[in-house]
């Protein structure tokens, strides 16, 4: 049973979206090509953007095209997952398809936001394996992008959009910031070379062991049959790749029958070792 659609709204290939919006593909509204260089043809100091097939902008002395444009790899391991957008003069390589030429009423800024963030999903709905080699240029030209009446909405949509982006990139440097902060504090905290209010004297070396019991693990072979619905039988298997910066990751748990874990219990006493 669908779920019931809301007044002003309609149910369409991509999903529910305004009465007033349209869908239009993507070889409608605007231009499908590609770029027509090498990798070889970039140029360390070049004039201008270079895009190849990954994330990282190259540059070069050339450039083929000029104008507003969407890229993204045509093959390679960035297929489906690196993008740009640019508006001026630049060049590109022979196998990153180029998306310009928008039509009058499509702000191709609001264009790019939708297409790289469902163009991945699109594709891999095209192939029937987990991953994809290549990029043809129909996944592009018959690709549903729901368009907005007004390119002055469009560009609302892609302002808010780009001011979340800036606040979230703004919080992500606030927060390496105080990670580094911490880290200075636990340098000098954790070695003594600053003390807290209140606290003076003299620390106290002593050995890990004379704090308590220190075991090396047992090895085992893990029941792959058993989930973590078994827990009246089973017990987590922490191996090290559970252990990660400092705490410990349940994800990927496997589980150990409980009655071999006791019949190893003697094993691990025996491993009890100083430090």
């Amino acid at each position: 049973m669908s779920a019931e659609v809301k007044n002003g709204y309609k149910l369409t290939e991509v999903g529910v979206i305004p009465d007033e919006w349209r869908l239009d593909f993507i070889e409608h509204i605007a231009n499908i090509t590609t770029g027509g260089k090498n990798t070889q043809d970039r140029i360390n100091d070049g004039q201008y953007p270079f895009f190849v097939r990954s994330q990282t902008v190259e540059h070069i002395n050339t450039y083929s095209f000029d104008g507003e444009t969407v890229l993204t790899a045509g093959d390679g391991v960035g297929t489906g997952k690196v993008f740009h957008y640019i508006n001026g003069k630049f060049d590109a390589h022979q196998r990153v398809y180029l998306i310009s030429d928008f039509k009058e009423n499509i702000d191709g800024y609001f264009f790019f936001l939708y297409f790289s963030t469902h163009f991945y999903s699109r594709i891999m709905q095209m192939t029937a394996k987990s991953s994809v080699d290549s990029v043809r240029r129909d996944m592009i030209a018959r690709m549903l992008i729901p368009i907005p009446p007004t390119k002055s909405e469009q560009r609302a949509i892609a302002e808010a959009l780009s001011d979340a982006d800036a606040l979230i990139e703004s919080l992500e440097q606030l927060i390496i910031k105080k990670r580094q902060i911490k880290q200075g504090a636990m340098q000098e905290l954790l070695t003594g070379k600053k003390r807290l209010p209140g606290f003076s004297g003299e620390w106290e070396g002593k050995k890990l062991g004379d704090m308590g019991k220190c075991y090396r693990g047992v090895s085992y072979n893990p029941d792959n049959d058993l989930s973590d619905f078994d827990k009246n039988s089973t017990v987590r298997l922490l191996r090290s790749n559970n252990v990660y910066e400092g705490r410990v990751v349940f994800e990927d748990i496997q589980f150990v029958d409980s009655s071999r874990v006791s019949e190893t219990q003697k094993l691990r006493d025996n491993q009890q070792f100083e430090i």
